[in-house]
């Protein structure tokens, strides 16, 4: 979003170079261009320094991304200062088999093991570091634990009221949509964007090629196993996101 509509983002690149430790909110414009406020909100603890910076009143991001949709939503103060919900949602048996692969190699990332390293993927989807059914744990609150009916309900009333859906297996409607919704055709020049978003979807960063395996093979029936509310979840919002594009101007 900052390299193809301008935006500045709000993830955890703008704690680079010691930036996490600034005393007061800035916008840091690193060398491709991105432009970041100096907050890291992949994180509890990120999320708490922002709010305490004011980072809700300062207005220097145009968007934030996170997995903690309840502490961030703590940091705004309604109606002077709101945010507005959008996430790209992946089959819960696809995520799992592709973080699965990206844990093996991704050294730098602060969940990395060397335990992935030599494991199998049907090892995986049978033990303990396996996915369980996370994306209803987080938009429910119950991280630990089992769940049960209830959770789900809370996850599909936090998914169908507060965000706008979009899907990975068909991103480029799904940013279509982000862009219609929010009015970021109006930032930038359209055969531009659309240039850098298909530079970017087809050849970025954390690119990469993984074994697939199909429904009902042995490796998605196992992970099935451990992400049955995730799986309902995402069929819950197929549907309702037809209901939301009907909602969208073309």
């Amino acid at each position: 979003l900052t390299h193809c509509v301008g935006l500045v983002e709000a993830n955890e690149i703008g704690v680079v170079e010691g930036h996490g430790e600034d005393k007061q909110l800035d916008v840091i414009t690193l060398e491709d261009g991105g432009k970041y406020v100096n907050v890291d909100m992949t994180t509890v603890e990120g999320i708490k320094r922002a709010g305490d910076l004011g980072f809700a009143q300062s207005g220097l991001a145009d968007v934030a991304m996170t997995s903690f949709l309840f502490e961030m939503n703590n940091i705004f103060d309604a109606p002077d200062h709101r945010a507005k919900c959008f996430t790209l949602l992946r089959h819960p048996i696809k995520r799992a088999v592709s973080l699965f692969y990206y844990l093996q190699h991704a050294s730098w990332e602060s969940t990395y093991s060397t335990v992935y390293q030599d494991m199998t993927i049907e090892e995986y989807a049978t033990g303990e570091l396996c996915e369980n059914n996370w994306m209803t744990r987080m938009l429910s609150g119950k991280m630990s634990g089992p769940l049960s009916w209830n959770h789900l309900e809370k996850a599909k009333t936090v998914l169908l009221q507060k965000c706008l859906l979009g899907f990975v297996d068909d991103i480029e409607e799904a940013l279509d949509r982000f862009e219609r919704y929010f009015g970021w055709r109006e930032w930038t020049d359209h055969k531009e964007r659309w240039q850098c978003q298909q530079d970017l979807l087809h050849g970025g960063d954390n690119k990469y090629t993984h074994p697939r395996y199909e429904e009902g093979s042995e490796v998605w029936e196992l992970l099935k196993k451990k992400n049955g509310f995730d799986i309902m979840l995402y069929n819950y919002a197929k549907e309702a996101a037809k209901d939301q594009a009907a909602l969208i101007p073309q």
